[in-house]
Formats: C-alpha cells, sequence, structure tokens
C-alpha cells in the first residue's frame, strides 16, 4: 500500500492539533502497513487498505469491495472508511496526552 499524501497531511494536521511536533512521531511502511510510532511510549498505530478479491467486484465502480484494517498497540479492528480510521487514529492520540 502506498503511503497517500491525503492520509499523510491528515495524520500530520491530527497530531499537530492535539499539540504534538513530527518529530515526537516515526512514520514506517512495513509490509503494506502504515505505522505511527510514538517515541515517548514506543506506542503504535498502524493501518492498511485490504482489498478482499474474493467478493464480487461492483460493475458500478469496477473495483475490488475495500476496508482498512487499523492495529494499536496489538489491537486490530476492521474499518469501512478512511474518516473512521481518522477518528480512531485521533483518539489514539487523545490518549496519547497523559503520557506527554
Amino acid at each position: 500500500m502506498k503511503f497517500l499524501e491525503a492520509h499523510r497531511i491528515d495524520l500530520l494536521k491530527a497530531f499537530e492539533t492535539c499539540g504534538y511536533t513530527k518529530s515526537d512521531f516515526h512514520f514506517i511502511k512495513r509490509k503494506g502497513r502504515i505505522i505511527t510510532h510514538y517515541r515517548a511510549t514506543q506506542t503504535e498505530f498502524a493501518y492498511i487498505l485490504k482489498k478482499d478479491r474474493r467478493q464480487a467486484i461492483s460493475i458500478e465502480r469496477l473495483e475490488a469491495p475495500q476496508k482498512f484494517e487499523i492495529s494499536v498497540d496489538g489491537k486490530k479492528a476492521l474499518m469501512d472508511t478512511w474518516e473512521e480510521v481518522l477518528s480512531e487514529y485521533q483518539c489514539w492520540l487523545g490518549n496519547l496526552e497523559k503520557d506527554k
């Protein structure tokens, strides 16, 4: 999975809004996952776009159904949209504030 520019901008805005700086985090791409690593506590938020090629392709959209899989410190969940992923990312950042 590529680290899309729009996603990168959304993630940067989210942690800057929470009072963090870019130097507080590492962005890592590993096996298609985009990982945000918080340096102070070694906690991670990761996501990957999963395409289910086994399901029927939509005639209108001509693409395989997609879901995002997120992982927060090893706990995984599926999300339907980027907005849901971003919301979970913001919650994760909110929980980090106590560790600043």
